[in-house]
């Protein structure tokens, strides 16, 4: 298959970016449970930098402290100056390994939230409480969605918003959207897909307000559009803005596409210099989570994402690993369409596993398969640092105490 224009660069309004290969958002768990980036997430995201992308999306950042309320987890916040220092250095260590660096903000989650953390209860457009639960005791992604999500029942009933909160989230979002700039990002992305908060004001289906935000789609446009035009107007127009949408929500009295099309024409119009595209909503995962797809769809096979791909996914995105971070991709490719990798597939010295241990990427289950493959990288780090675990930290981006976790993991401690 060709793609002549893939590494030819491209312009987003006022930003031009090396090639076509971006990283969306996804939370990583890069943050504090008080919203603080940790040493962890610079090394996570200054990797994928690292790996060739023409652009870096961070993960859904919260615009305000009452915002990050919503979140059973910690989600990055952008809400004041003490988070500038870390978000500076997130954007700086984004931008030397190669990337453009962007940010997802968020002005909170809704219905889709949780009072976990706040002990209070989430507000929302509606007082519609969605069917897929978001109140965890840990963290979502690195424990498998949809093996948490089986024990639970749908979310609380959630809070109706007051006129007043809706104009505080318009006045206090463009700020976030102007912290960014100041902290080196190089363009914001409004978090408006997957039947979040900006999502349900849009959405008729969790959205039945009979006042300026409830009804026609203009009305139900107008927090984003609010929030669009102040963004806009704050950081000027030589500033990248985007907006992440879901084409279809696929949840019967939800928004569609044809309502979708109209409102990614009005973002046009009022500024936005792009539109990225998602897909379904929490309700509706089978559009954006592969292991639900294979449920609905039992003849696309294709393999969940558990603890240990996730783990293993870790070590792809070492710093430094240009191999193993070209695999990390067709690996990850080959994983959602349901393929078998074998050693074939991948450098030798990885493939092999940890030598006389018997682990080999051609032995086992799924899992012990991943589990080889992160042991032979540990292995090969160690030989090529004369065995300095100190040094094969350093070389791979990973603080001592993580790089020691991993080789009791695989116990590699005496090698």
């Amino acid at each position: 298959m060709d793609f002549p224009n893939l590494f030819n660069p491209i312009k987003l309004g006022p930003l031009t970016i090396k090639n076509r290969i971006g990283g969306s958002c996804t939370t990583t768990g890069g943050a504090d449970i008080n919203g603080y980036i940790t040493e962890e997430c610079l090394y996570s995201y200054a990797a994928r930098s690292e790996g060739g992308a023409g652009f870096i999306t961070i993960e859904c950042t919260f615009a305000t402290d009452w915002g990050a309320k919503s979140t059973s987890f910690g989600n990055p916040r952008i809400s004041g100056r003490a988070y500038y220092e870390g978000m500076s250095n997130l954007a700086e260590a984004i931008k030397q390994c190669g990337a453009r660096a962007f940010i997802q903000i968020s002005p909170g989650f809704g219905r889709q939230g949780s009072g976990r953390l706040s002990g209070e209860t989430p507000p929302a457009p509606s007082a519609i409480p969605s069917k897929r639960p978001q109140d965890y005791e840990q963290r979502i992604m690195p424990r498998g969605y949809e093996t948490k999500s089986a024990t639970l029942g749908a979310t609380t009933v959630p809070r109706v918003l007051t006129i007043e909160e809706i104009n505080y989230m318009e006045r206090t979002f463009p700020d976030a959207v102007a912290a960014a700039r100041i902290c080196g990002f190089d363009a914001v992305e409004f978090h408006s897909p997957h039947g979040y908060l900006i999502h349900q004001f849009l959405s008729p289906r969790s959205n039945q307000r009979n006042d300026l935000y409830g009804g026609s789609l203009e009305n139900r446009f107008r927090f984003l559009r609010n929030l669009l035009i102040a963004s806009r107007k704050r950081v000027g127009s030589d500033f990248c803005l985007g907006i992440r949408l879901s084409g279809d929500e696929h949840m019967p009295g939800a928004i569609h596409e044809e309502e979708m099309i109209q409102i990614a024409k009005w973002c046009e119009e009022l500024g936005a210099d792009y539109i990225h595209l998602s897909d379904g909503s929490y309700e509706a995962r089978a559009e954006f989570f592969a292991q639900e797809m294979a449920r609905e769809v039992p003849s696309i096979p294709v393999r969940p994402f558990g603890d240990q791909t996730m783990a293993a996914m870790e070590v792809y995105a070492w710093p430094g690993n240009v191999r193993e971070l070209k695999f990390a991709v067709e690996r990850s490719l080959c994983v959602a369409q349901g393929n078998e990798i074998t050693p074939a597939d991948l450098p030798a010295e990885v493939a092999g596993g940890v030598a006389g241990s018997g682990s080999s990427m051609a032995d086992g289950t799924f899992d012990e398969q991943l589990g080889a493959f992160e042991a032979g990288l540990l292995q090969r780090s160690l030989r090529d640092s004369a065995g300095s675990q100190k040094e094969a930290a350093s070389e791979l981006g990973l603080t001592y105490d993580r790089f020691r976790h991993l080789l009791r993991k695989h116990d590699l401690t005496g090698r």
